[in-house]
């Protein structure tokens, strides 16, 4: 979304392509106590009705933007030397509903020539934020200097742009009032209104200046659109919002004036000693020598935005206008359109884990950012949706059946700001995505992601399998005599974690008795081994007999053991 000035500088500066303006003074809303928009020391340009460097003053000038040295966040650009060229008879108004009290759809366009007074050569302008201001110097040179010229600058909102059939699309953005319903302080004040109200949304700016009295600044005016019950003109489209003086007039001018907060001013006075000032940039007027500005042919001026209101305002196109008279309502002569690169918002999104179980949380992360000088932070509203499983082609979209949770409301404070969606569970495994867009900003258009960085993958719970190995061991004995008379005694089992039954540690160690006539069998109950370490066993059986005709008799250990080899795959 590309909607005011540009973003702020990486390195030495971004540029923009700023159009043509004879006499560029932007967005004097109301009438501020003098400052400093070309006052030393805090100054950041020279407005010294020239385009040459000063080397002993440490600002920067025309020829800095020209050349790439100045210190601006960015300029203008065209063939990269920061200077926007305007070759003759390439766009000019046509046919009387080009008015500036007209709305954009009412404009038409030609390809063909103006009076050569009304033929701008070049434009410039550069921005640079000191501490919190944003101030913006611009400039322009003319073809010919033989007679007055009045120009004009529009700051569109919305995206303006030619059709191939001599229309304009687009439409202008009227201002829209605060909570006192007034788009314009005291309507009672009269056909100016100052100051303007502060809760008011702004509309689209119109600066008119008017080359007057031998290449003087005579007046230098700001009008906002607000489409009904302007006072300009009959329309009621237009109100004039500001006043701007020359910054060369007396009392103006520093390093002894009060440096005003919007001005501008032409280099001259006619009939000085010189017949102009030095061109930085390859320049030919119609008359006098090539490389220098007659006087009456250059003007610059400048203007601190944020003093004015308007440092968080995003505009999306500009144009630069000649014009046949001082007159709101004068017929348009010559325009350059342009846009703006800058001031851009828009919304990343990432979900937390790349991968989850079947059944397991994730949430989507938005950040939402601006970029760009007055940037306003990031508002509106922030819906989140989840889709899935969707195929490898496949993404998420703004259904509303695939919405997750409530819309997210952005404080309007945090810059970049980041909110989380809610938790999901996805119950099938597969390929899922997140999505969402952020709506409702006053300042930039919607925005959405619904890209490959919002998928994650679910996958099955894994399972895992162990296995056991068991070996049951039981030992029996049977004890016979031949005589004697009925069995009487005791059987004793012992287990051995051993071969030769030695030792104090058993496995078993059980007495059985015996009794009966003769033979008898016992056994042990059975055990079961697990434990690998003990891979050797052997038992040692007694028979302790009660029966004093009898004997007792033990087993031996060699005859009873077993060797254990289990191996469960550790």
């Amino acid at each position: 979304m590309t909607r005011i000035f540009g973003p702020t500088g990486s390195g030495r500066r971004h540029r923009i392509l700023l159009g043509t303006a004879f006499s560029v003074v932007l967005l004097a809303l109301f009438v501020v106590p003098a400052g400093a928009i070309h006052q030393l020391p805090d100054s950041s340009f020279e407005l010294d009705k020239d385009a040459v460097d000063n080397t002993s003053d440490a600002r920067d000038d025309w020829e800095n933007v020209f050349d790439g040295t100045d210190s601006a966040t960015f300029t203008t650009d065209e063939g990269g030397n920061g200077i926007v060229e305007d070759p003759f008879g390439t766009t000019i108004f046509t046919t009387g509903g080009s008015k500036d009290d007209l709305d954009v759809d009412s404009w038409r366009h030609k390809s063909g020539s103006v009076p050569p007074k009304d033929e701008i050569s070049n434009s410039y302008a550069a921005v640079y934020q000191v501490g919190p201001e944003t101030r913006l110097y611009y400039g322009a040179d003319r073809f010919a200097n033989n007679g007055s010229s009045q120009i004009g600058f529009w700051f569109f909102q919305s995206a303006v742009s030619l059709n191939s059939n001599g229309t304009f699309s687009g439409v202008h953005v009227a201002t829209s009032p605060g909570a006192d319903g007034e788009f314009c302080g005291d309507p009672a004040a009269g056909p100016t209104c100052q100051p303007k109200d502060a809760d008011d949304t702004p509309g689209d700016l119109l600066i008119l200046s008017d080359f007057t009295q031998g290449g003087a600044v005579s007046t230098i005016r700001a009008f906002e659109w607000v489409a009904v019950d302007g006072t300009a003109t009959s329309n009621g489209t237009l109100q004039q919002v500001g006043t701007g003086v020359d910054c060369s007039a007396a009392g103006n001018h520093p390093p002894t004036g009060t440096a005003p907060e919007f001005c501008g001013e032409v280099n001259g006075p006619a009939g000085a000693a010189t017949d102009g000032t030095p061109a930085p940039w390859p320049y030919t007027p119609k008359f006098g020598t090539a490389g220098t500005f007659p006087f009456g042919s250059f003007y610059e001026g400048g203007i601190d935005l944020t003093a004015f209101g308007f440092g968080g305002v995003c505009f999306s196109s500009f144009l630069a206008e000649t014009r046949s008279s001082p007159s709101v309502d004068a017929t348009l002569k010559d325009f350059v359109l342009g846009a703006f690169p800058g001031c851009e918002g828009g919304i990343s999104t990432t979900p937390f884990d790349d991968e989850v179980n079947v059944g397991d949380p994730n949430h989507d992360t938005a950040t939402i950012s601006t970029t760009g000088l007055g940037a306003s932070a990031p508002q509106g509203f922030v819906t989140f949706y989840v889709c899935g499983p969707l195929n490898a082609d496949e993404f998420c979209s703004a259904d509303p059946a695939n919405q997750l949770g409530a819309p997210v409301a952005l404080n309007g404070v945090d810059n970049p700001a980041i909110v989380d969606s809610i938790d999901f569970s996805a119950d099938a495994p597969g390929r899922w995505c997140f999505g969402a867009t952020w709506t409702d900003d006053p300042n930039f258009d919607d925005d959405s992601d619904f890209t490959e960085t919002e998928c994650f993958n679910v996958v099955q719970v894994p399972t895992s399998i162990s296995t056991t190995q068991t070996v049951t061991l039981k030992d029996s004995a049977t004890i016979s005599a031949t005589g004697g008379g009925a069995l009487a005694g005791n059987v004793r089992f012992r287990l051995y974690p051993n071969a030769d039954c030695s030792g104090a540690i058993t496995l078993v160690d059980v007495v059985v008795p015996v009794s009966g006539a003769s033979p008898q069998s016992v056994e042990t109950t059975p055990i079961t081994i697990t434990d690998p370490g003990k891979p050797v066993l052997s038992w040692l059986v007694e028979y302790t007999s009660t029966n004093p005709a009898q004997t007792g008799i033990t087993s031996s250990c060699a005859t009873e053991n077993a060797s254990l080899d289990i191996d469960d795959g550790s």
